[in-house]
């Protein structure tokens, strides 16, 4: 079964690759594809985050030939009650158009970043040069630095995946047989 990422960020590539092939019955193959999310690059909402991530997943599930499910991984930050968060949007699409979303855990950023943020900075950016860490959304990203390495951006991605899949195991979606748990 062919999987379709709408990214080319190896975070996101090994987080659907190592948490779909917990859920689905091999074998499976992730692919990934570099596609438009449609929203600017730091998304500031939790709606335009999720519009990201169904934007991606229905543009790799496009572009790559016998995919049967597009995954779209969107990271955002948002204001809620007055704290400045980051998370991520997580979309699964199958090929029959059955979707199942999911966010992330969201994890709370210092607000003295929320001007650079608003301004049309991204916080991966920002993250490089308050870190050192050349490439840090690729790596570890701000949640391992700030969680000094207990979560990962993968297993937060991880955990958002787990819980979109859920729409998808009550659906009559023709991928729902290859689901194993």
């Amino acid at each position: 079964m062919i999987i379709a990422v709408g990214s080319t960020n190896p975070v996101k590539i090994e987080a659907t690759k190592e948490t779909l092939e917990k859920i689905l019955f091999p074998p499976i193959e992730v692919r990934s594809v570099d596609v438009s999310s449609g929203v600017p690059p730091q998304p500031l909402s939790m709606e335009e985050a999720m519009q990201g991530a169904k934007n991606r997943a229905k543009a790799a599930l496009e572009k790559i030939d016998n995919a049967v499910i597009g995954v779209g991984i969107e990271g955002g930050v948002d204001i809620i009650s007055g704290i400045l968060y980051s998370f991520g949007a997580i979309c699964l699409r199958t090929i029959d158009g059955v979707e199942g979303s999911a966010y992330t855990p969201f994890f709370e950023l210092p607000m003295k970043i929320k001007p650079r943020l608003f301004a049309g900075e991204e916080l991966g950016k920002i993250m490089e040069e308050l870190t050192g860490i050349k490439e840090i959304k690729k790596k570890e990203g701000a949640v391992g630095w700030y969680t000094r390495g207990f979560m990962t951006r993968k297993e937060l991605y991880s955990c958002g995946m787990r819980v979109a899949i859920i729409n998808l195991l009550h659906s009559n979606s023709r991928i729902t047989k290859y689901i194993k748990i």
